[in-house]
């Protein structure tokens, strides 16, 4: 049985305007080409890298319970603390997409289990494949946290948006007829099982995409709709998705009004208030109920300004010195208006020693590290053309070293 549109957008109208609680947790978010972090209610903001560039920003950040960070940085995965060490940073391999056509480059939507063992990211591209149609093609991948790992370890999937809902399970996003999945890395390809579609609840249905689930598992937040018709739906969900198969849709409860630039829901740890952004910045809405309509849902509040992709976790805003001892610590800050950023100390420079290609022992090494770096470089190339020549002309070369 599906319910109509007109009743779903005369529900919940007040929803959007939002206030968010002050809790131990945090929101890591993107300002400025850089990660920074913030408490709930937006106060004691801190720049947590400061290294951000234009054609190498950083994006798509994501947390795990402790507090570990993970985002792309150009084509690179980052993986640091709070206070902005890195931990690990690898280039992840490039694989191919529904058309077989090579893709790679720039990894999106990065997400890091909450764990913080594995990772999750997404590739797309633009293309006319000869015989197959043209049109955007996204491949979802699976990574170790802390560093490269080859596409087979744990398979791909041709969806996109990927959100942990525990260690070993995920959401994923499709087109028509696949847009609410499921699925655990590992097995084979293509594997991940599907939950439910628009049309399943909503005559007219349209598309759904980018959601969580709460960790509690019972409310679900999609965003729903195309451009400026877009708007963020929440359900109430009443079977168990997070180990279980569920076998029909969630509720429908509430949603907000039209806005073409939502983006990255994202729920408090606690299940009960959920952020967004939007042109304005990261916003924060109560939800006490997902009951039909959302009752006691009050008006929600532009927590960061100028902030984008959230991820809202459980750890505190807890950096600690930036650089091993000499940095500052975050500052308290109680008004959601005023920012905190760290000074601009001179760190000493760490001396590593590098290890070149020509210092490993045999030439199948030495042919495999040239390769993966030459890769590198291509990657780094900004022209799609021309990077897109630059791969495929390295793979050509050592196509003995893979």
């Amino acid at each position: 049985m599906t319910r109509t549109l007109a009743t779903l957008t005369a529900v919940c109208a007040a929803a959007l305007a939002g206030a968010g609680p002050a809790a131990a947790d945090s929101i890591v978010y993107v300002k400025d080409l850089n990660v920074w972090l913030a408490n709930a209610d937006g106060s004691g903001r801190y720049q947590v890298t400061t290294d951000g560039a234009p054609g190498w920003a950083y994006g798509s950040p994501s947390q795990a319970d402790d507090g570990t960070i993970v985002a792309r940085r150009g084509t690179d995965i980052v993986r640091m603390r709070q206070n902005g060490e890195v931990l690990s940073s690898f280039d992840p391999p490039d694989t191919t997409d529904s058309a077989g056509q090579h893709i790679g480059g720039t990894p999106s939507q990065v997400a890091v289990s909450p764990d913080g063992s594995k990772v999750a990211y997404t590739y797309y591209q633009a293309n006319c494949p000869p015989g197959v149609s043209c049109g955007v093609r996204y491949v979802m991948l699976y990574s170790h946290a802390d560093r490269a790992t080859p596409v087979e370890t744990f398979g791909k999937l041709y969806r996109n948006n990927p959100s942990w809902m525990s260690n070993n399970r995920l959401l994923a996003f499709g087109g028509f007829l696949s847009q609410v999945n499921y699925d655990s890395p590992g097995g084979g390809n293509d594997d991940d099982v599907h939950w439910f579609d628009d049309k399943d609840m909503f005559d007219p249905s349209t598309d759904l995409g980018d959601g969580e689930l709460s960790r509690q598992g019972n409310r679900l937040a999609t965003l729903r709709g195309y451009a400026d018709s877009t708007h963020l739906m929440i359900y109430k969900v009443t079977q168990n998705v997070v180990s279980g198969s569920p076998s029909g849709p969630p509720t429908y409860a509430c949603n907000t009004g039209e806005e073409p630039t939502l983006d990255s829901p994202s729920w408090s740890p606690d299940g009960k208030s959920i952020a967004f952004a939007h042109k304005d910045g990261i916003e924060v809405i109560p939800l006490p109920s997902v009951e039909y309509g959302c009752p006691g849902a009050s008006s929600g509040r532009v927590v960061i300004p100028g902030g984008s992709e959230p991820d809202w976790g459980p750890a505190p805003v807890n950096p600690g010195p930036r650089g091993g001892g000499t940095g500052d610590q975050i500052a308290a800050d109680p008004e959601p208006k005023t920012t905190t950023q760290p000074n601009n100390t001179t760190q000493p420079k760490k001396t590593t020693q590098r290890i070149t290609c020509a210092s490993m022992k045999s030439k199948k090494a030495r042919t495999k590290c040239k390769r993966a770096r030459a890769l590198k470089k291509c990657k780094r190339i900004k022209a799609k053309s021309a990077r897109t020549r630059c791969i495929r002309k390295v793979k050509r070369a050592y196509r003995s070293a893979k």
